[in-house]
């Protein structure tokens, strides 16, 4: 009997016998994955370069600097388009027009009025201030100061110029004797400029 069951038991896994599965246990697991999660030669990544990340971020900053100048072109379009028209001057009230002209980006008035020059002055100095570098100040004709009419003058200035467009306004104010020399009158005198390249 212990010789049949000797026999019943193979040996050699070649040696089965009929009928009996001769797959072993990695042969069984071999079967149960699926060959595409194995990777192949061919399925294995290459290592990455250098060159790529120096590419991309070659055009990132190429990306981002034609961001900015795209966005500093809509800039300067809205800052000249702001700046291309002329700047707004208050005009003395009851004063009456001498002259005009006007041409592209510029224009040029002539005014009088019946009141002193130091309430034309006034009146102007409050809108526009008067410091040294723009405003209204007083400016003498003489070497020696003198506060008698047709002896000075006002100059007020305003600039709102930006980058290489302008936007000025240049206000003269003068006192003129009438032909007896005794009664004057203030001209006012304004040019404007505004636009440019």
């Amino acid at each position: 009997m212990q010789e049949d069951m000797q026999t019943n038991v193979p040996h050699d896994i070649d040696e089965a016998p009929e009928g009996h599965n001769t797959e072993t246990v990695d042969d069984q697991v071999a079967l149960m994955v699926p060959t595409s999660a194995v990777p192949t030669a061919a399925q294995t990544p290459a290592p990455r370069s250098g060159l790529g990340g120096l590419i991309r971020a070659g055009l990132l900053l190429l990306a981002v600097l034609i961001l900015l100048i795209v966005v500093s072109a809509i800039v300067f379009s809205v800052i000249k388009g702001s700046h291309n028209q002329p700047l707004s001057i208050d005009v003395y009230p009851n004063a009456s027009v001498l002259s005009s002209t006007t041409a592209t980006n510029s224009d040029h008035v002539m005014y009088q009025s019946d009141d002193p020059i130091d309430n034309v002055y006034d009146f102007y100095s409050r809108r526009l201030g008067s410091s040294e570098e723009s405003g209204c100040k007083k400016l003498y004709l003489d070497a020696v100061a003198s506060d008698l009419p047709g002896h000075y003058y006002y100059r007020c200035v305003v600039d709102s110029s930006v980058l290489e467009v302008s936007q000025l306004a240049t206000l003269t104010l003068t006192s003129q004797l009438d032909a007896n020399g005794v009664k004057a009158r203030t001209l006012i005198d304004v040019s404007r400029n505004w636009g440019g390249s």
